[in-house]
């Protein structure tokens, strides 16, 4: 019996499924099986899974029944005792296997552990990565947030034993449903802060997604305190928990250049907590912003133009804030580009920020971006 097994549902994407299946065959970790589950595709799926011989790969079609079903016929068909994930437009770094098999392997009291992505975009360059340092991966950091993307992890599969598969039910957020059962009953999660995904951005569908993951994230904790076992601990927090998932909301929707959704989301987040609007702005503005984070300059300056131009009344104190945020994104790349020794971008950055928010005189560090000569003197 394989050591992991690797499940990737496919629907449709016969011109990504290549590349996903090539990530699995070039592991370092070699021990594993692999399931490739058609959920009913109409391209070239089967032509290509026809073309593919590896005795550790097998392909499983069925009728459409979306994601969910598909990896839960995924598990059914594969009998490894560790279990990861992929889907079919993304790919794993070439060592994801042999990481997070060797930090189970070292950690008996872990059931999960997850690595960083690196994002890449529609054709596939490379666009940033996302790595935390040390995220919080338990109750109830977890109930605001999901750091863990499922082409991410390996766990060990006696947790969905004991917990149940997807729920084939949701069409989104399937995965933060699981892992908030797991630690729920008592999964500890670890963390590998490295990148081990490739995971494949679309921005020409943030529009489609906004109103879905707001109904799906929504639902996943509606499905979370209705749980009997719930500590009254988390109950206690349940308004500023869902208050963080309509600023989120928020969010996607200003990206998806829905004003209206964002602002109707903005204000449900400050009737369920109040604080938002008073002494935790910076926390939500920050929230907001982690929105633009995968834009270039241009694009983030855009974005946040945007949110403050659409602000609901309730956060109108806000709007105070434009200048210096701005500021800030023109600040930051200045202090990037001056360490790569681009000092004509360095200075051009340093002087938008300037002229957004004339305090940053004040910094020694934007000072010495100002008066540094862009060329040498011979």
């Amino acid at each position: 019996m394989a050591e992991i097994a690797v499940i990737i549902p496919a629907y449709n994407h016969a011109h990504y499924l290549r590349q996903s299946i090539q990530s699995v065959l070039d592991q370092t970790f070699t021990d594993w099986e692999l399931a490739v589950v058609d959920d009913g595709s109409t391209d070239d799926t089967p032509a290509l899974m026809a073309s593919l011989r590896d005795p550790r790969l097998r392909w499983v079609r069925q009728p459409n029944a979306g994601l969910s079903a598909a990896r839960n016929t995924g598990l059914r068909e594969t009998r490894a005792p560790l279990v990861t994930f992929l889907d079919a437009d993304d790919w794993f770094l070439p060592n994801k296997l042999e990481l997070l098999h060797g930090y189970l392997r070292d950690h008996g009291d872990v059931g999960l552990v997850a690595g960083g992505m690196r994002l890449a975009d529609p054709d596939g360059r490379m666009v940033a990565d996302v790595v935390a340092a040390s995220p919080d991966l338990a109750l109830p950091a977890m109930l605001y947030n999901n750091p863990v993307p499922v082409g991410g992890v390996l766990l060990r599969r006696q947790w969905l034993d004991r917990v149940g598969v997807f729920d084939e039910g949701m069409r989104a957020c399937e995965d933060w449903d699981l892992w908030l059962r797991m630690l729920l009953a008592g999964c500890r999660f670890g963390w590998v802060p490295r990148p081990v995904l490739a995971y494949r951005t679309h921005p020409n569908q943030m529009s489609r997604e906004s109103d879905r993951m707001r109904t799906a994230a929504l639902t996943t904790l509606d499905k979370f305190f209705k749980q009997p076992n719930v500590p009254e601990s988390l109950r206690q927090i349940k308004d500023k928990v869902y208050s963080v998932t309509f600023i989120n909301a928020a969010g996607r929707a200003y990206r998806a250049g829905d004003a209206a959704a964002a602002r109707f989301d903005l204000e449900e987040a400050v009737r369920l907590c109040p604080a938002w609007a008073a002494e935790e702005r910076e926390p939500l503005v920050g929230m907001l912003l982690s929105w633009a984070d995968t834009l270039d300059t241009e694009g983030m300056v855009a974005y946040l133009t945007y949110v403050y131009d659409n602000l609901p009344a309730c956060l109108a104190a806000l709007r105070s804030r434009r200048h210096l945020e701005i500021g800030k994104i023109h600040l930051s790349r200045a202090f990037l580009a001056q360490a790569n020794g681009q000092r004509q971008q360095a200075r051009t950055h340093a002087m938008r920020g300037v002229l957004q928010d004339p305090r940053w005189l004040a910094n020694r560090g934007v000072l010495s971006i100002l008066l540094t000569p862009t060329h040498r003197t011979p």
